[in-house]
């Protein structure tokens, strides 16, 4: 089964690298399966995602494709300032509509023809994949978080018609539900869905457990909650998909305010919490301040939680609401797991096709209407097979279950997968298997996305079958190997990098290598470097140093801050520098002599030797000793 796997190249939200994310958290298992032979997998991204996703794992490299040079000038020209212009943009390519969508596709047209293609695995929404899927006759599986998030157990969804409101999942539940499916009725409570994951031991973020939160006395809480009926509202961010695709509301003031003019005609107060992504760009931030100005102005009464709040106040202010109110946010979810009713406002993942909306609708302050099996059986009608736990994803067959359905045109989760036991005993959840090859080391940012152990912030390590230090390296013609099993291989292009190989420190009792360089073609940092003592690898990952003045003196240059690097060197003799691409090139095979200060040259093999090169390199400007240094001559 040949798997493409679209890695967003579209530049959205400021950065091309805005689906980096996902594939580590998935691209694993992605993995995983392509080893064991179960599937033959291609990852397409732009160059500045496949630089950063091979430069976190090197076992990637054989898997990724990029662009054309001519696709990837189209892709560049896509990169805007984040507004509503650009926003506008990608709603376009979302929908499937304009020029833009007809660029991607051309795109998708060029991979199929170089190999066919029987499912396209995609996080989120894209137009071009789902118009292209429809005309070839292709499966296509979309990928989303599930709706609920730490603390509580996180999880996943794959479905073959969309994300969120276009999910053919909502429709299966309805049908369950409506049909009286025994897995759903009578239901478990909502609660236990909680049961096992609340006995795992050294979690502080369930200290205490998140069943007692609502019991429990939360200092931050005294004197900010209301002491009256309140309604819970979690505000979404003004870019997601979610409010602008799936709900009549087109900005956080428009749902903010619809809804407090609702509850106070219906007695109640608000606790107000805002999205905790909406800091990280100034496009949401803007837009989420205006509407809590205009909530604090014109509903003195309500309450805003701090940005500062903890999970555990802001679980615990949830828990106490009569209701939670939303447009269709995760936080929905897990107030019904909670116990708490939920008004949906707009088209969520969770509300089984409108079943949700028809049965909790705001009841006056002074009613308490019951809603406990209506909440108990919708949880149940997810948690038990729709959202997979995470973890499950990752270690199980369940991706390729998926993927198979999807290239089979079955749009269906199969009825013999049950997360349950998992869920409620700690239980290996049927239906799944677990995967015959292993998995990437613990701490690996493939599988967490978070440094691995003993790496500063910044560094960027090799992992899996990639290159390990010991490891051997030869030259064989225009290509140079690594000898892990399987081989990896570069091939070696003269002049592919500019830059300045510029001092020798000591940090910490060892030598390293400072500089910056750009890869020629793309204006763009490295994948990643590496040294090399003999025929042997040194040293296989590098920090990552913020070089403003690299990015003023090239401004077209595409992430040029981060061209600065820090390379271990040997305590003494010589050391050799290769610096490599994402799609597997390698720019240089340099010399260096350390303490003394730098000697480098282009070399045909691995043999030592070379000329005397002073420290200090070359400014951001000038760039011309490494493009002269580096590569075949």
């Amino acid at each position: 089964m040949n798997v493409l796997y679209w890695v967003e190249p579209c530049p959205i939200r400021n950065t091309y690298t805005e689906h980096v994310h996902p594939t580590r958290m998935i691209g694993p298992v992605l993995h995983r399966l392509a080893e064991a032979g179960k599937i033959d997998l291609r990852m397409f991204c732009n160059t500045e995602a496949a630089a950063q996703i091979r430069a976190e794992n090197a076992v990637y490299a054989p898997h990724v494709c990029t662009p054309t040079d001519a696709e990837s000038e189209g892709i560049t020209r896509n990169f805007r300032r984040w507004d509503d212009d650009t926003i506008a943009q990608w709603l376009k390519l979302v929908r499937g509509d304009g020029r833009i969508t007809a660029f991607y596709r051309a795109i998708l047209e060029r991979l199929h023809a170089e190999a066919p293609i029987d499912v396209i695995l995609l996080w989120s929404e894209n137009g071009a994949v789902r118009s292209f899927a429809a005309a070839e006759g292709i499966g296509v599986l979309h990928g989303e978080l599930g709706p609920t998030r730490a603390p509580f157990p996180a999880t996943f969804y794959f479905d073959t018609d969309g994300t969120n409101g276009n999910a053919a999942i909502r429709a299966q539940v309805r049908h369950r539900l409506e049909a009286g499916d025994a897995d759903t009725d009578p239901p478990v409570a909502a609660q236990s869905w909680l049961a096992w994951c609340e006995r795992q031991p050294g979690d502080e973020t369930r200290t205490p457990s998140l069943l007692d939160i609502p019991l429990t006395y939360q200092p931050a809480a005294a004197g900010l909650l209301p002491d009256r009926p309140y309604v819970y509202i979690p505000l979404q961010l003004a870019d997601d998909l979610n409010t602008l695709m799936h709900s009549g509301f087109d900005s956080p003031l428009a749902f903010l305010d619809d809804t407090m003019r609702m509850v106070s005609d219906m007695g109640y107060t608000a606790v107000i919490k805002g999205h905790p992504g909406a800091t990280s760009r100034h496009y949401n931030l803007r837009r989420e301040v205006e509407a809590l100005d205009h909530a604090a102005t014109h509903w003195p009464e309500a309450v805003i939680l701090p940005r500062s709040a903890a999970a555990a106040l802001s679980v615990h202010a949830m828990a106490r609401a009569r209701y939670t109110i939303t447009i269709n946010s995760s936080v929905g979810f897990e107030s019904m797991v909670l116990g708490v009713p939920v008004i949906a406002r707009g088209q969520a993942i969770y509300d089984g096709g409108g079943w949700l909306q028809e049965r909790i609708a705001l009841a006056p302050a002074d009613a308490r209407p019951d809603h406990g099996r209506d909440l108990d059986r919708l949880v149940a009608a997810h948690l038990d097979r729709m959202f997979v736990p995470q973890t499950v994803a990752q270690d199980t067959d369940y991706l390729l279950r998926r993927l198979r359905d999807a290239a089979q045109g079955n749009s269906a989760v199969a009825r013999d997968i049950d997360f349950r036991p998992w869920y409620l005993t700690g239980d290996s959840p049927a239906g799944v298997r677990p995967l015959e090859t292993p998995g990437f080391p613990a701490g690996s940012p493939a599988l967490s996305g978070a440094a691995a152990p003993g790496l500063a912030e910044g560094q960027t390590p090799f992992r899996g079958s990639g290159p390990v230090h010991g490891e051997q390296v030869r030259i064989d013609g225009d290509t140079l190997v690594f000898s892990s099993a399987p081989e990896t291989r570069y091939t070696m292009e003269p002049a592919l990098f500019f830059g300045s190989l510029e001092r020798i420190t000591t940090r910490d009792g060892g030598q390293s290598l400072e500089g910056w360089c750009l890869d020629r073609r793309s204006v763009s940092p490295p994948a990643a470097l590496i040294t090399l003592v003999g025929d042997r690898v040194h040293a296989l990952r590098h920090d990552i140093v913020s070089r403003p003045d690299v990015q003023a003196a090239h401004p077209e240059a595409r992430n040029g801050e981060q061209a600065g690097f820090r390379i271990a060197l040997p305590a003494e003799g010589h050391a050799r520098l290769l610096i490599l691409t994402a799609d597997g090139r390698c720019g240089a095979v340099s010399q260096i002599s350390a303490p003394a200060g730098l000697q480098c040259r282009p070399v045909r093999s691995l043999a030592s030797g070379g000329t005397r090169m002073p420290a200090g390199g070359t400014g951001p400007g000038r760039g011309g000793r490494l493009s002269k240094l580096l590569g075949r001559t």
